[in-house]
């Protein structure tokens, strides 16, 4: 007998993979069997899922100013509405972000209406894991404020993308 919960598992699933997200991460997120995955995915997009290697971090996924932004811009709307304080680190004003199903597809729902311009949903889930676990940091700019998805080794996240974008 199928359960509310698995209902909404499953819906959740039809939602993320409508938006694009590969199936293994959709498979890690959601805990539902790839077969059922490929079946969703045949039957939302008309096609077979693509096959191949994933990214290993978000900064796959960085091209220029642009892309370091809208990124960035993404976990701090992420950060904002889904933060989670940490009882037992709450004298170190740590937070862990909590990275769910709903909370990825929410935030990058709402992240669309407020932007002009697409976000890949993997690019999205990459940038809120690695911010999350801390594989690159989430700094502070001293020009403008801004957090922006900071990695020293790469040309566009080393600097502020907003301070390299924004109209003067």
């Amino acid at each position: 007998m199928v359960c509310l919960a698995d209902l909404d598992n499953l819906q959740i699933a039809r939602d993320l993979i409508a938006a694009g997200l590969r199936l293994s991460i959709v498979r890690s997120l959601t805990g539902l069997g790839t077969r059922i995955l490929r079946k969703l995915w045949k039957e939302i997009h008309g096609a077979s899922p693509k096959n191949g290697r994933l990214p290993d971090t978000v900064l796959s996924f960085i091209e220029d100013y642009d892309s370091a932004a809208k990124l960035a811009a993404f976990v701090s709307i992420h950060k904002i509405v889904y933060s989670v304080s940490v009882p037992a680190l709450a004298n170190y004003k740590l937070h862990h972000l909590s990275l769910t199903p709903q909370s990825l597809l929410n935030a990058w729902k709402d992240f669309q209406l407020i932007n002009t311009t697409d976000l890949d949903i993997n690019a999205a889930y990459f940038a809120a894991r690695d911010v999350g676990i801390q594989i690159v940091m989430f700094a502070k700019c001293r020009t403008c404020d801004a957090r922006f998805i900071y990695d020293s080794g790469k040309k566009y996240t080393e600097r502020c993308p907003f301070c390299r974008t924004r109209i003067v």
